[in-house]
């Protein structure tokens, strides 16, 4: 017995999909919004002394409070919260719940220094929202990779003329009267700086990468000037990261590629960045580069081990190193020791060894990611996208055991930024946009009529 089965239609008065239409517009405009506003955030930390200061401090919180606002916004004109499958979100709100109760409960040494360091990660956290629902998109990545590897060149073209000009000031009138005031570009430490570069010139490679003609080779030319600037600003923790990052990264892609023209690609990298040495390296950065001696921060790290053996659990409160270590300093020194000189050491006495689990739990997730987007052969553009990301990671992740970085607020929110952009899916790799379609169906309509 045959049935048949009639299309059913529904009628949408044209004033309500006209309603509709505008709707989507307006939330896509929103969307893209906060997607350069993020980018501005990113570029503008930098250039204020890395946000080190109080009041840089407060101007990059509250451009991020001011995106969260705009996403607040579009999630409320969508009329329901469409969240990105992000597994990041997970272990970051952990983290941060472990210093919402010490805040809390008062297991903290310095509760104004963990109450600071929750603004932080409230930052941080937000950024990493904003990352995962405006960069699901290879159209939006590449963008963002376009954008950061054009600001990494131009802010190494900066730097490399302030050092050559022998100035005494950051920016000619900001003068460093810090113990270790050997600023180089924007930050008052050249630690700081390398750890930027390190994030920033992979960028430039997969922008390059994904470009062609004229445009490429700038932009390759410009990962080498950021290569090079970590070598000539002297941070020895800077150039074997940078060099980490490198070798992560060409193993990588040669595996992913294996052939003639990867060798050539990988070959034209490192015979840049070895002109640039040759030419423009002095005898004082060669010395520096080649003495891999500091005593003094095999000590810090000693006390700080041991100072975590009487806190192991939750440590002594999230911003507190500074407080909680005289008290197990083994030296004498004049110098205020404000920070462990190792990422893992400091997060390991400020939050025990929960914290330390958690961030380690977060590493191994972006990671996961970011390997699982690698082995989709038919994605090339996602894999560059995600191997420049994950190259950065990996460059800060290493200069980590030799600095704190991640205490830097404006390398921490590029580092998180790029950990949620490794993590979060193409969600709408294939599918048209829905305001393309909502288009198509009034076109369609008008048409018939």
């Amino acid at each position: 017995m045959a049935v048949d089965l009639e299309p059913v239609v529904i009628d949408i008065p044209a004033s309500e999909s006209a309603a509709i239409l505008v709707d989507e517009r307006t939330t896509r405009r929103l969307e893209s919004l906060a997607f350069v506003g993020m980018i501005f955030v990113l570029m503008l930390a930098p250039l204020l002394f890395g946000a080190t200061e109080v009041w840089s401090q407060f101007i990059q919180r509250t451009c991020i409070a001011l995106l969260l606002a705009l996403w607040t916004w579009q999630q409320y004109l969508q009329r329901e919260v469409l969240l990105v499958r992000n597994p990041v979100y997970v272990p970051a709100l952990c983290f941060g719940l472990i210093g919402i109760l010490q805040f809390l409960f008062g297991w903290t040494v310095y509760r104004h220094a963990t109450n600071t360091e929750l603004l932080n990660l409230a930052a941080y956290g937000g950024l990493i929202l904003i990352a995962a629902e405006t960069m699901d998109r290879r159209r939006r990545q590449i963008s963002f990779v376009s954008a950061m590897g054009c600001f990494g060149s131009a802010l190494a073209v900066f730097s490399i003329l302030q050092k050559f000009s022998e100035t005494k000031a950051i920016y000619g009138f900001r003068e460093v009267h810090a113990i270790s005031a050997y600023f180089f570009g924007p930050y008052a430490n050249h630690n700081h700086y390398a750890g930027l570069m390190e994030m920033l010139a992979p960028l430039a490679m997969a922008a390059g990468a994904l470009e062609r003609g004229a445009k490429r080779y700038l932009l390759w030319f410009g990962a080498s000037l950021m290569t090079f600037s970590i070598y000539l600003c002297g941070s020895r923790g800077g150039i074997i990261a940078a060099g980490a990052g490198i070798v992560f990264a060409c193993a990588m892609r040669y595996r992913q590629l294996p052939g003639r023209q990867t060798t050539i690609q990988i070959a034209m990298v490192i015979l840049c960045l070895f002109a640039l040495t040759a030419f423009l390296g002095t005898e004082k950065n060669w010395r520096r580069a080649s003495d891999l001696k500091d005593g003094q921060r095999m000590t810090i790290a000693g006390d700080t081990l041991r100072m975590s053996l009487h806190n192991p659990l939750l440590g002594f409160g999230l911003g507190t190193f500074q407080r909680a270590y005289p008290k197990y300093q083994s030296f004498s020194d004049e110098k205020l020791i404000n920070h462990a000189h190792n990422d893992y050491l400091e997060t390991l006495a400020d939050t025990g060894i929960l914290g330390l689990g958690i961030f380690g739990f977060l590493i191994v997730t972006v990671y996961r990611a970011g390997l699982s987007k690698m082995r989709e052969r038919v994605d090339e553009e996602g894999q560059i996208l995600t191997l420049a990301a994950l190259s950065g990671i990996t460059a800060l992740l290493v200069h980590s055991f030799f600095d704190f970085n991640l205490h830097i607020p404006a390398n921490a929110a590029l580092f998180f930024v790029l950990c949620s952009m490794v993590a979060t899916p193409f969600r709408r790799r294939i599918q048209p946009e829905p305001v393309e379609l909502m288009e198509e169906e009034l076109i369609g309509e008008g048409e018939r009529f």
